[in-house]
């Protein structure tokens, strides 16, 4: 009996041991099993992450791509803001600056003096016309959307009738003329003035006065 006795508690002894190595084993193995588990969680993260960057990418390529499509607009449209100030015959300072598109706000800058820092009416006249026709003729050349409508209220108002401002008077009518004929299909020019030079009055298609203030048919 003792004999049996100690043979069985011998034999649960070694099944108690091994039910704990087992046991053991379990435990590595659902150890194991977790980080398998993490590390395909983590590959698949490293995929979704691979595939935003690969978004991020794009969208840092299309924000480039837009902004130098853009910095191609602004360079044409200094270009052109510049050749129609020319052509117009601007008055220039004794200290000239660059004549540009200020790329804080927008607004033309002459000869490197802000639009507000213009104290000559006449001059800002002149520098705006020049700052809306450059504006339509680039949209014009790039097929950007803008109202190809263009009014220019009181033209000649602040400007004189003798020696130069005649000039400039007559060659911002003549610059307009030719805007007009270049792009009638495309542009509209409504020109609102008291005084038209004689080279252009052939284009007045309706005058008014305080007897006459209605829009003819």
């Amino acid at each position: 009996t003792q004999r049996y006795v100690s043979e069985q508690a011998e034999q649960i002894a070694q099944v108690e041991h091994h039910r704990t190595q087992l046991q053991e084993q379990k435990q590595r193995l659902e150890e194991y099993l977790g980080l398998y588990n993490r590390q395909d969680l983590a590959i698949a993260n490293i995929q979704r992450l691979k595939v935003h960057l690969e978004e991020l990418d794009l969208n840092i390529e299309l924000a480039n791509s837009r902004v130098s499509e853009f910095e191609r607009y602004m360079n044409y449209l200094d270009k052109t803001y510049q050749s129609i100030l020319k052509e117009i015959r601007v008055p220039s300072f004794s200290d000239p600056g660059p004549s540009i598109i200020d790329r804080k706000t927008y607004l033309p800058r002459f000869e490197g003096r802000r639009f507000d820092e213009l104290e000559s009416q006449g001059l800002k006249v002149m520098v705006n016309t020049a700052h809306a026709l450059a504006h339509q003729l680039t949209c014009i050349h790039f097929n950007l959307n803008l109202p190809n409508i263009l009014i220019i209220d009181g033209l000649s108002g602040n400007l004189g009738y003798e020696g130069l401002d005649l000039e400039r008077i007559e060659a911002i009518y003549s610059y307009i003329v030719k805007i007009s004929e270049e792009y009638k299909n495309r542009l509209q020019i409504i020109v609102s003035d008291n005084t038209v030079p004689e080279n252009t009055r052939k284009y007045i298609l309706a005058e008014f006065n305080d007897e006459n203030k209605l829009i003819p048919l």
